[in-house]
């Protein structure tokens, strides 16, 4: 439980700085690249928020964390990165791998102190 909630104070801090850098990107000349950021920031704030809450024993918490990842992934390497590379499917991939076998891990602990 002790990596859980490490693992998650991590993407917390690692959040909190992405988003504000989001705004860098409304700088395009395209309206619809632009939509598609605040799409993403809401998506990421969602997203901390959730993971916010599952720092608590809240095993909804941390599947919907789970979940807004995957758009989140999603929109940033079609719609903001173009696709370009493995690398953007390929991290976040990784990272929500990582993140449900240590939240599964957890499972118990989020069970017990509910």
């Amino acid at each position: 439980m002790k990596i859980y909630i490490a693992l998650c104070r991590l993407f917390i801090a690692v959040l909190f700085a992405a988003i504000p850098l989001h705004f860098i990107l409304l700088a395009s000349d395209s309206e619809t690249y632009r939509g598609w950021v605040y799409v993403q920031m809401c998506v990421l704030s969602l997203a901390e928020i959730s993971l916010w809450l599952s720092l608590r024993p809240n095993w909804f918490a941390a599947c919907v964390f789970s979940v807004l990842i995957i758009p989140a992934a999603y929109i940033n390497a079609v719609y903001l990165n173009y696709g370009n590379g493995p690398v953007v499917w390929l991290a976040p991939t990784i990272f929500l791998l990582g993140f449900l076998a240590i939240t599964i891990n957890a499972r118990k602990e989020f069970v017990e102190n509910a």
